[in-house]
């Protein structure tokens, strides 16, 4: 039988205001943003302040932690500018901020944690006007410390998104009345009331109700929160009691590797994440502390093999940034600024007022500092990448202090699930999608007494896979350059005890869950963008995911729901003119091959279906799809082993292979984070066909 979808059609809508002046017009979707906020990213110093090498977290007992979000002040900026606005992390055993001697920082300070050795962190959103007092107040119902700090960033009430207010759309299927929240709103105005938080270990092999699920989102426990406000979102678990905090207990039983935490509220992760909210956590095991210490304890370290370990590890977290004069953040207000559109917005058109499809900044920040330098010793060091973009794909190599490449090879050793199985893969570009990792061994020893440039050559704009386009790179005199290596002269008896990277043998240990088995079940998903429906605009509105059939909206039903303990092969067609760094939670998955597709024959396929077309094949195999000629390219060698978030390219067919093994209910979605909070995100359920009382309900 046929498969057939529609989708909204706003075509009467736009029919009343089509009349209406709709501003400037622009012939690509995606032009290049408008420079951002007040401040000229040109008249900021560089390399005038000393990378920040974020810190163990402060424990609060064995292996837990009591970790709040909370509003402070940091010198993002170079001293003489002004402190930044910033909500981030910190422990409550040690308040303040660095620069007080307490612990919150943005990024935050690193977790530290070990395979086999489970993890339980308190999280609390303390997003109030004074935590310390109001935790301290004996009469908090009434203290003014324990009012919220309304929302600073502008969020996009149109969208679908946490929305305490429960103003939900009354045209929302299946909502008559909306019960809210976590709806799709309607107040085209800015939110000012308590901010949400649900936070999210990202590359975790870790159980349902500690992923940071979207809608498990809570406000803080603030005396003023508004009358008819929720206070948790609608997968908050039943069975816990709001008090502005959650309690996640993390397995730790997978690979060491480089994971890390951000804030993950539904439709809104941009904006949380763009305040601060982030930070790194190191899974070590038995393996890299042998790799660290050159012995053998754990029988897979056979050939001795040595990394660099503390003080020679250093965790470089790369985002973009725009400020404004007063040194406060800078986020985009309005749709125009993006592509020019100046309107009608919502509800006189189906374009989001506030929403960019992508967001970059026009300055780069590096753990918390803008554009920072760190001085090294002239030997090997083990860097550790994030790419903690919105939207901005990095493409980084290394040159000389006049910005001339000089061709330093970058070692990759691990990526997202841990170290590689084998050989060690030596790039001198390294590309970097949003939410992606990379553990590398960078050998600054031939660079004695010089100063070394990391700069970044990917573009100013979405990427499309292949090369930059002339005058969309990354511009050379801001965001083109990342931070300074200053590296000190070498004694003249100086013996590396890290050997050459050339030289390096990895024996990844298997997955301790079992990993995914050599076949699986073919699920056919596609990658989709929606665009407006406003004559001579037909510029993006959002984004979505999707399966063999077309795209489908976060709240539509789950269509994924692999059986326990069942290996799956996802084979995802791109479908958009735009590269997506596609995150699944729960799992590592292996990169398999990419291959090209003829997406106009493939679309007509699909429409055949949709139009129930008689002897249409339904729904259609993209690998039937598949020019002439064309083959499989593998995965790259920095991607073997393991990935949790890896870069489709459009017109292409990625194959990813995954294993389930925790029932229950998550996401995977585009780490774009502007297009995660636009519906490029979908619930998957691991269902247990043994349980009969088993749901994926919260």
């Amino acid at each position: 039988m046929a498969h057939h979808r529609s989708t909204p059609s706003w075509k009467p809508l736009v029919a009343a205001v089509a009349a209406l002046a709709i501003g400037p017009l622009v012939p690509d979707a995606f032009a290049a943003p408008l420079p951002g906020g007040s401040l000229n990213p040109l008249i900021i110093p560089k390399y005038v302040q000393p990378l920040v090498v974020p810190p163990a977290m402060p424990a609060v007992g064995e292996n837990t932690y009591d970790i709040a979000v909370r509003e402070f002040q940091q010198q993002v900026l170079p001293p003489g500018f002004g402190m930044t606005r910033v909500w981030g992390y910190g422990s409550t055993s040690h308040p303040g901020t660095v620069a007080e001697g307490g612990s919150f920082h943005y990024p935050a300070f690193t977790i530290m944690a070990r395979q086999g050795e489970p993890t339980t962190v308190r999280w609390r959103n303390e997003l109030v006007k004074d935590p310390v007092a109001c935790r301290a107040s004996s009469t908090p119902s009434t203290d003014p410390s324990c009012e919220f700090v309304p929302y600073f960033l502008p969020v996009d009430q149109t969208l679908h998104w946490a929305n305490p207010p429960k103003d939900c759309r009354p045209e929302m299927p299946g909502m008559d009345p909306p019960p809210g929240p976590d709806c799709t709103g309607q107040s085209p105005l800015p939110y000012t009331g308590p901010a949400p938080i649900v936070t999210h270990l990202h590359g975790g092999h870790i159980d349902p109700d500690v992923d940071g699920y979207p809608e498990a989102w809570y406000l803080p426990a603030a005396r003023n929160i508004p009358e008819g406000y929720a206070t948790v979102g609608s997968n908050f678990p039943a069975s816990w009691t709001w008090d502005g905090t959650a309690t996640y207990t993390y397995r730790n039983d997978q690979r060491g590797t480089t994971l890390w935490y951000h804030d993950h509220s539904l439709g809104m992760t941009r904006t949380n994440v763009y305040t601060g909210m982030a930070g790194f956590y190191f899974l070590r095991d038995a393996y890299e502390e042998d790799l660290i210490a050159g012995t053998n304890s754990s029988g897979f370290n056979t050939s001795l093999t040595r990394i660099p370990g503390a003080p020679y590890e250093i965790p470089l977290a790369i985002q973009d940034r725009s400020f404004n004069a007063d040194g406060s953040l800078f986020y985009a207000t309005t749709r125009r600024f993006f592509d020019g559109f100046a309107g009608p917005y919502y509800p006189l058109s189906d374009v989001a007022p506030t929403w960019n499809p992508e967001f970059f900044g026009n300055t780069m920040v590096v753990n918390g500092r803008t554009w920072p330098f760190h001085v090294t010793e002239a030997r090997r060091y083990r860097v550790r990448f994030l790419n903690g973009s919105d939207s901005r794909f990095l493409i980084l190599r290394f040159a000389d202090a006049a910005g001339r490449p000089n061709g330093l090879r970058i070692s990759i050793i691990g990526n997202d699930g841990g170290f590689l199985p084998g050989k060690v893969a030596t790039v001198t570009q390294l590309v970097i999608g949003p939410g992606e990792r990379y553990d590398t061994i960078v050998d600054f020893g031939p660079y004695a007494g010089q100063r070394l440039i990391l700069q970044n050559v990917g573009p100013d704009m979405p990427w499309g896979g292949g090369p930059v386009p002339v005058g969309a790179q990354a511009d050379p005199a801001t965001t083109g350059q990342v931070m300074r290596f200053d590296v000190a002269l070498k004694s003249a008896n100086f013996v590396d005890p890290v050997p050459p990277a050339g030289k390096l043998v990895l024996n990844q240990p298997p997955d301790p869950f079992g990993g995914p088995a050599a076949n699986g079940t073919a699920r056919t998903l596609t990658l989709n963008e929606i665009v407006s429906g406003v004559p001579r605009f037909g510029g993006p509105i959002a984004a979505q995911l999707g399966d063999a059939m077309g795209p489908l909206p976060w709240m539509a039903p789950v269509t994924e729901a692999p059986p326990v303990g069942s290996t799956e092969v996802w084979q995802i067609v791109n479908r958009t003119v735009d590269s997506h760094p596609i995150h699944l939670h729960q799992v590592q998955f292996v990169v398999m091959d990419r291959t090209p597709i003829d997406l106009a024959a493939w679309d007509a396929a699909v429409a055949a279906c949709n139009a129930g077309t008689p002897g249409a094949i339904c729904p259609p195999d993209p690998f039937a799809f598949v020019p002439k000629n064309a083959v499989p390219v593998p995965a790259n060698p920095w991607e073997a082993g393991g990935k949790d978030t890896a870069i489709m390219n459009p017109g292409q067919i990625t194959r990813v292979r995954a294993f389930f093994d925790i029932p229950g209910l998550y996401v995977w979605h585009c780490h774009i984070l502007s297009h995660e909070d636009n519906e490029m995100m979908r619930p998957y359920c691991v269902t247990d066909p043994t349980d009969p009382a088993f749901s994926c309900a919260p």
